[in-house]
């Protein structure tokens, strides 16, 4: 063989040795995994709340728009429970990414089940802060101690739905629906809700009532008594609550005076229909919206009466409040497939995502850049029925407020009903009830923070711990001689 073709032959077994190692490259670059996400807020994947659109769904449109940039990675959305995913997330396992919301979730974000993004987003430059993507109340919902554990979902925001014909029938001017120009504060509210409640039959009960809303849900009042000039915490670590304050009685106050001294608001067990004609105000948030846009299957309009949308009224605090959802998105620390997972994230809460779940979900957006776009959707969903402010919701992002969440969220929240319906449901005065609350939750709050107390001792053949929940009081554990155990423990409000 010549030197020119040994050369010839090195330079194509060069090549095609080249070719094979860029092949087994791309081989390794395009090898397929699967990301699964665990829905806990009951939205179907297979199912599209605003209207029938074949068989594509909003999450196969959501894969199919993320496999545009990520062809070789396949996403499952599928519905679970919370509780299941916190067991599989302990036991080291999961799915890669979680939707969930209010305390249950946020609860887990702070205890560290979920990824801490903020390295990941600053090794990418992203600040979705400094770009105004998000409103920041709503983002730092989901912050913990420096840490972002999740992103948003979509923002919901309550306003106050009104029955026109009522609001006319009255002899009202029609509200503004500006945030900056409705000038409506509690008490203009309150007259008017009064002389909305109409008892139509004569029979001394209303069949009208002026005003519908949750009265014992604690993140449907927390925006009340922020309004009249209460605040929450005490602490970063949300250990103390600081609501024992007369602001906050004050707006109690005025909610169980609503039901019970101005009768605008029904009785406990009563539950008026805003869309039957049974309430002339609805307090509700974005997402009912889907229930009464547009027309149903026979051609009429969903709701029969004209009606519209205003702000929350303006507290004693001289502000206005609403509640922000914190629906949100998050990475199991468990997952396989970090970077991958943390590119579905940064997708979910990206403006595509966004546009499409505001067309087949109809959820009002958290990313401020797709805003127009959903107003643009819910006025075609309604087309040739009455114009809708739908402004308000969007709007109302500088003042929406995410729910009040303590260290020991699910105690708070036992608690909060507890008093809440005490007061507003039982019409029993605010302040000494409340004040007496406050402080039971504030010892409790205290005591759960506390190192707990603990001791081993060996009884009935295995090893037994003891805890003490509160160390001011410490109990004791005892074997006796006849081989029976001891407990000796006492304290307050013990549950």
């Amino acid at each position: 063989m010549s030197r020119l073709s040994l050369r010839s032959f090195a330079w194509t077994f060069a090549a095609a040795l080249l070719v094979v190692i860029l092949a087994g490259s791309w081989v390794a670059a395009e090898e397929r995994i699967t990301l699964e996400v665990v829905l806990t807020k009951g939205r179907d994947p297979n199912h599209n709340i605003v209207q029938d659109y074949g068989n594509v769904s909003w999450a196969d449109l959501l894969v199919q728009e993320f496999q545009k940039e990520y062809p070789h990675v396949d996403v499952v959305f599928r519905m679970g429970s919370l509780e299941q995913v916190t067991v599989q997330i302990a036991a080291g396992m999961g799915p890669d990414i979680i939707n969930g919301a209010m305390y249950e979730f946020i609860n887990l974000g702070r205890q560290g089940a979920f990824v801490d993004l903020n390295p990941l987003f600053e090794r990418d430059g992203i600040d979705y802060m400094r770009d105004q993507v998000f409103w920041p109340p709503q983002w730092e919902a989901f912050s913990h101690k420096g840490q972002q554990f999740a992103v948003p979902q979509y923002l919901g925001t309550i306003a106050m739905y009104y029955n026109v014909d009522m609001w006319d029938d009255a002899g009202f001017p029609r509200p503004d629906p500006r945030a900056d120009v409705n000038t409506m504060d509690w008490y203009e509210f309150e007259a008017i809700a009064k002389k909305l409640t109409k008892d139509l039959t004569g029979d001394g009960v209303p069949d009208v009532w002026g005003f519908q809303k949750w009265m014992n849900q604690p993140d449907r009042l927390h925006y009340w008594l922020a309004a009249a000039g209460s605040d929450f915490y005490g602490n970063e670590d949300k250990t103390v609550s600081t609501m024992d304050n007369p602001q906050a009685v004050q707006a109690i106050e005025f909610l169980r005076s609503l039901r019970w001294d101005a009768r605008a608001v029904a009785p406990p067990g009563v539950e008026p229909s805003f869309i039957a004609g049974q309430a002339a105000i609805w307090e509700d948030g974005s997402w009912r919206l889907v229930e009464m846009l547009g027309r149903t299957k026979d051609g009429y309009p969903k709701v029969s009466f004209e009606w519209n949308v205003f702000p929350m009224p303006i507290g004693p605090s001289g502000k206005r409040y609403t509640l922000a959802t914190t629906d949100g998105y998050a990475i199991n620390r468990n997952t396989k497939h970090l970077e991958e997972a943390y590119a579905l994230l940064k997708f979910l809460c990206g403006p595509v995502a966004n546009q499409i779940k505001a067309q087949y979900l109809a959820l009002q957006p958290a990313h401020r850049d797709v805003v127009h776009e959903w107003i643009g959707l819910m006025q075609e969903l309604n087309r040739d029925v009455y114009d809708i402010d739908l402004r308000v919701f969007v709007e109302a992002g500088p003042y929406a407020l995410p729910e009040v969440i303590y260290s020991e969220p699910a105690l708070a929240e036992s608690l909060f009903r507890e008093t809440y319906s005490k007061i507003i449901d039982g019409n029993q005065p605010a302040g000494p009830i409340w004040s007496e609350a406050i402080q039971r939750l504030n010892r409790q709050l205290a005591a759960a923070s506390r190192e707990p107390v603990r001791e081993t001792l060996q009884w009935a053949g295995a090893e037994w711990t003891t805890h003490d929940i509160n160390v001011l009081i410490p109990g004791t554990t005892l074997v006796l001689d006849d081989d029976s155990l001891l407990v000796t423990a006492s304290g307050h409000d013990l549950w």
